[in-house]
């Protein structure tokens, strides 16, 4: 029996059609990946939404204290510990030592799985800072009730900010100054006050999505300087 073998032609036709091929599909399975860390920062997100609810029921409808800034740091009255603020980068955090921890029971919630600085940080989302009592304390703020918000469909309850390369510097989203990430292929995950979770648009758009609306909710910046 007379055996013929692939010319050099052949071989590298075949090798072409795979580059090709492979060149169309990667982009394919990329996306796919990617899509899929953005289904589970929702359900991420959307837990530490439910947790929130969780404690309200034992705190009077009442949301979690928050921290901010660098006097918010190893406050251990917050919804999260900040053990390090990150100023203009991702902060360090201690998510099992906060008050909101015993309704999650898992680490794992505070992050988002696209946010590169998350092994490090240890938190990805922030608090909405128009949820406090206006003019907050610098540090420790008090928090409004769960049926104070106005648009409770329109103002976010927890999002993904973005801090230099990298997520949430001190867990604790400023209405005025602060900004959205946008990993989800432009977009950014956050969960209404509502409970709904999903990924927006949020370029050009902060009074939008900290208030409901497009006015500020804080009339100026009370933290300047403190």
């Amino acid at each position: 029996m007379n055996r013929r073998g692939f010319t050099l032609i052949e071989l590298l036709i075949v090798i072409a059609i795979i580059t090709i091929l492979a060149g169309l599909l990667f982009p394919v399975f990329a996306k796919a990946k990617q899509s899929a860390k953005t289904s589970a920062t929702l359900s991420n997100v959307r837990q530490l939404s439910q947790a929130t609810f969780l404690y309200g029921g034992d705190a009077d409808d009442r949301y979690p204290l928050v921290t901010e800034g660098f006097r918010g740091s190893l406050e251990r009255s917050g919804y999260t510990v900040a053990t390090e603020f990150g100023s203009t980068e991702a902060g360090k955090f201690s998510p099992e030592l906060g008050s909101l921890f015993p309704y999650t029971t898992s680490v794992g919630v505070y992050v988002s799985p696209l946010d590169p600085t998350a092994s490090k940080s240890g938190q990805s989302f922030a608090f909405n800072g128009c949820l406090t009592v206006f003019p907050p304390p610098p540090g420790l703020m008090p928090t409004q009730t769960a049926t104070e918000a106005e648009f409770p469909a329109g103002q976010f309850l927890f999002a993904e900010e973005a801090s230099g390369d990298g997520g949430t510097n001190d867990g604790f989203f400023h209405p005025i100054v602060d900004a959205f990430a946008t990993w989800h292929f432009g977009k950014t995950a956050l969960v209404y006050v509502d409970g709904h979770a999903k990924t927006e648009q949020t370029r050009n758009r902060l009074d939008f999505f900290t208030a409901g609306k497009d006015q500020p909710c804080w009339p100026y910046e009370p933290l300047i300087g403190k």
